[in-house]
């Protein structure tokens, strides 16, 4: 493998205790960078679904997206704080933050999934009426 990228196991290099902290400095911001553009692009969806004609449904997953890409964001910046905060080998702790990411993800599906479930429902039985009402259509069968 080191043919290919000039990179020797023997002369990798080991990260010293007082660059942990630079490490997850580095991570968190990119972490941030990666969820808030993403919160931004599902904000700018949300914002358009008129023209995008987006269902009940599909506007409400965009608000959870856009829920869940912050507070995965938040999480990096608890990182990134931690990270600044402590020095030196114990800086690693800013990786503890990460396990957040369970409890963001819960917070989300517990606020965005009922609602999901009942709109879910009102579509399926919505389905279910129209294909009722059609003529030629067996009763019960369902839109494809």
């Amino acid at each position: 493998m080191g043919m290919l990228t000039g990179i020797q196991p023997g002369n990798t290099g080991t990260i010293r205790n007082d660059q942990v902290g630079d490490l997850f400095v580095i991570y968190g911001l990119g972490f941030i960078a990666v969820f808030v553009i993403l919160a931004l692009m599902n904000l700018r969806a949300y914002r358009l679904r008129g023209k995008l004609e987006l269902t009940a449904l599909e506007a409400l997953m965009t608000r959870a997206e856009i829920a869940r890409c912050l507070g995965l964001a938040i999480v990096g910046f608890i990182s990134v704080l931690v990270a600044l905060l402590i020095h030196g080998g114990a800086a690693g702790l800013a990786g503890v933050a990460y396990c957040l990411i369970g409890v963001v993800e819960f917070m989300v599906g517990w606020r965005f999934g009922n609602k999901r479930e009942l709109l879910l429902r009102q579509e399926r039985a919505t389905n279910d009426r129209c294909a009722a009402n059609e003529p030629g259509r067996p009763k019960g069968a369902r839109h494809s």
